[in-house]
């Protein structure tokens, strides 16, 4: 390896290698090889080194694939494509640009971890002393802060389709047809998250009813599915929680806090742009979905061909949505033109104040008010005074009538005292 235009590695002396990769600031080489390059390395059968800048004049090696001690025996017997006890390196389909032909330009999914240098690799052999896998089948491993963990051992004819890594090396997702977890798979692909510091897995696109996958969960085929702080986003065509209402359409989701999220509306009803033979004479029909995810997981990509805000006036073709934490730009609400007078009119005049009902008619004391009074405030009523006896009033005599109407006029009260 040249560095800098000024010196040069010898990597691998005089060995034929498979080169796995190196990490973003190329202190750390991956290759696999069957050559003995340490006294430890005492098997025929091949084996993951690493090879790291430690600012000798050579570098230092590392057997990776030994695990404390354990893997070194050519005595294995497996059918998944190795020779002896050798190791394996993952082949996700987007592991390269070139189908996986190319080491030199990396694709979209990943074989270690571009910053820590945490590498996944298969094995047949029982390399975790505290957690054994399987003797002769395919076991997963990672190689983490000097370490060999087994993360899972998969069943017969499955191994890891789409695979992404933190840049730490903290967590992973995986697309796989093994079942990783008790959840029943039926031989669908799912997908699985994991934790490199527990060591769990999760099943990220299983229905958390307990109902089995009637299809394979995807992944991204333009982009990263995987946030680098481990949150992870596929498409399924079933329905995980109630508001996905579209039956068998595919719908995007995200996986976080131990759930699926529906990140699509779950309404749509169409998710394959073939069916017209004109456009498949130009276009290869593709189904919708995820798309892509941002790093930071804030910007997460897919593809409807529903409408799903007003400035989208396309139609129902295929769009490419941003689901955007905190939001996007702001929704404009164009409000429709009125179609009737009524609808037309600005704002209305303001409510008049009750009329005051009076009257001209002679009612009486107890009638309505008059107009003339209909404006003037309410006199308050005059006391009423006492009856007094007028000094220096006459005595009248007893008489037949008289006494009494003028007794009765005036002086109501003292009617009845003069009938005696």
């Amino acid at each position: 390896m040249r560095v800098d235009d000024e010196t040069t590695y010898v990597i691998a002396p005089g060995a034929s290698v498979h080169p796995i990769g190196m990490t973003r600031t190329g202190n750390k080489v991956f290759f696999i090889t069957s050559a003995r390059l340490l006294p430890s390395d005492t098997d025929n059968s091949s084996d993951l080194y690493m090879w790291q800048e430690d600012g000798s004049a050579t570098g230092s090696l590392t057997l990776v694939s030994q695990g404390a001690g354990q893997g070194n025996s050519d005595n294995c017997n497996t059918d998944w494509g190795v020779t002896g006890c050798g190791v394996k390196p993952l082949e996700p389909e987007y592991a390269h640009l070139n189908k996986n032909q190319a080491t030199s330009a990396p694709g979209m999914d990943d074989l270690f971890a571009e910053t820590s240098g945490d590498v996944y690799f298969y094995s047949p052999e029982v390399l975790d002393g505290s957690r054994p896998g399987i003797k002769n089948q395919r076991n997963l491993y990672v190689y983490r802060e000097g370490v060999v963990h087994l993360v899972a051992t998969f069943e017969e004819g499955t191994e890891v389709n789409r695979m992404q890594i933190s840049p730490d090396g903290a967590h992973a997702a995986m697309l796989t047809a093994s079942q990783l977890t008790s959840h029943h798979n039926d031989g669908f692909r799912e997908m699985y998250t994991y934790d490199a510091a527990s060591g769990v897995i999760h099943c990220a696109s299983c229905n958390p009813s307990g109902t089995p996958p009637t299809a394979d969960v995807a992944a991204s085929e333009g982009g990263r599915f995987m946030a680098n702080d481990g949150r992870t986003f596929f498409s399924t065509a079933d329905s995980l929680v109630p508001r996905d209402k579209n039956g068998k359409v595919i719908d995007t989701y995200e996986y976080v806090d131990g759930r699926p999220q529906l990140i699509s509306s779950g309404l749509g009803s169409k998710d394959f742009t073939g069916g017209s033979e004109v456009l498949s004479l130009f276009f290869k029909p593709e189904n919708i979905g995820l798309e892509a995810v941002s790093r930071s997981g804030t910007d997460v990509y897919f593809s409807t061909f529903e409408t799903l805000v007003n400035s989208d006036l396309n139609g129902e073709f295929v769009k490419f949505y941003d689901a955007r934490t905190g939001g996007g730009f702001p929704e404009e609400v164009n409000l429709d033109q009125c179609a009737a007078a009524d609808e037309c009119h600005g704002a209305g005049a303001p409510t008049p104040t009750p009329p005051v009902i009076t009257s001209t008619s002679n009612l009486g004391a107890g009638g309505n008010v008059t107009p003339e009074e209909a404006g003037k405030k309410p006199k308050k009523p005059k006391k009423h005074k006492k009856a007094t006896k007028h000094k220096g009033a006459k005595r009248h005599k007893k008489g037949k009538g008289q006494g009494k109407k003028r007794a009765s006029k005036a002086h109501p009260s003292k009617a009845g005292r003069n009938r005696g």
